[in-house]
């Protein structure tokens, strides 16, 4: 019974991640709105010099993970509401079953 516990409780935790993971991807994945603008505004940068568009893709890349643009995502990207909650659910069962093996306790 041991066995089939560490082998339920390895993959929630594998599961759990790679929900976790694929939900913070898509979270801070831009739209296509945003990459239109982001491609609009490098064409005019170009337009000036290299180094003007360089400055303008590290504009771009610092200011794009502000809490406002997650915000945004958070409330418009179902999926990614449902892929966290499933991963957080996934780590729970893993944490759950690693309490009922023994993992937590004090040697």
């Amino acid at each position: 019974m041991h066995v089939v516990l560490i082998i339920v409780a390895a993959n929630a935790v594998l599961i759990g991640f790679g929900c976790l993971i694929a939900g913070w991807g898509s979270l801070i994945g831009a739209d296509q709105t945003e990459l239109a603008e982001l491609k609009q505004g490098m064409d005019l940068a170009r337009q000036k010099s290299r180094i003007e568009a360089l400055r303008f893709a590290w504009k771009w890349r610092f200011q794009y993970p502000s809490f406002s643009r997650l915000a945004a995502h958070w409330a418009e990207r179902r999926h990614v509401r449902y892929l966290i909650a499933i991963g957080f659910l996934f780590l729970g069962l893993a944490g759950v079953v690693g309490y009922f093996l023994g993992v937590f306790a004090n040697a």
